[in-house]
């Protein structure tokens, strides 16, 4: 019975290892892509201030950078340990705030209290920032999108390890 409890495991686990090959790829290129994200907002921040911006646009470049590490974070969690629907929600959330930011900055936003930025130095480096982004974002909809696959194929390895150490007591 344990074998075959094990042997189902092992084939939901190989039958998902591309999805776990884009998973590792994708977290990757995250991790690669927020720091540059960070430095990036952190850039912004110092031209704004030296332009005389206004709180807000400040406000909310600091809050990208503070988004783009929190999503390096979680999608780092999601390599390292179980993939969890409740981390990947979150991250969908932080990558849209992120996005919804940087167009605010290129376009104005009014909800937001953002108007474009206009000033030639931030906005050089707001089209830098929004072209790393384009990449960020597509290495998190890797990971969005195979998530359901993840979920079975990490709840397998976890039974198969558990199982593992059954299969050793027992011998």
């Amino acid at each position: 019975v344990q074998w075959a409890e094990m042997k189902k495991d092992i084939g939901q686990i190989t039958s998902q290892k591309t999805n776990l090959a884009v998973l590792s790829n994708s977290v990757a290129g995250v991790i690669a892509t927020s720091d540059p994200l960070l430095e990036l907002s952190d850039r912004l921040a110092k031209q704004m201030v030296q332009a005389g911006l206004g709180f807000a646009p400040r406000s909310s470049v600091r809050h990208m950078g503070m988004l783009s590490q929190r999503i390096g974070k979680n999608a780092n969690a999601l390599l390292a340990s179980d993939v969890d629907e409740d981390v990947v929600e979150v991250m969908n959330k932080h990558i849209v705030a992120f996005r919804k930011i940087l167009n605010g900055l290129l376009n104005g936003n009014e909800e937001l209290q953002l108007t474009a930025v206009t000033e030639a130095e931030g906005r050089q480096t707001l089209e830098e920032m929004n072209e790393t982004f384009q990449d960020f974002a597509s290495h998190t909809e890797g990971i969005l999108k195979s998530i359901k696959e993840l979920v079975e194929a990490k709840k397998a390895q976890r039974s198969l390890f558990k199982d593992g150490d059954k299969m050793l007591d027992l011998s």
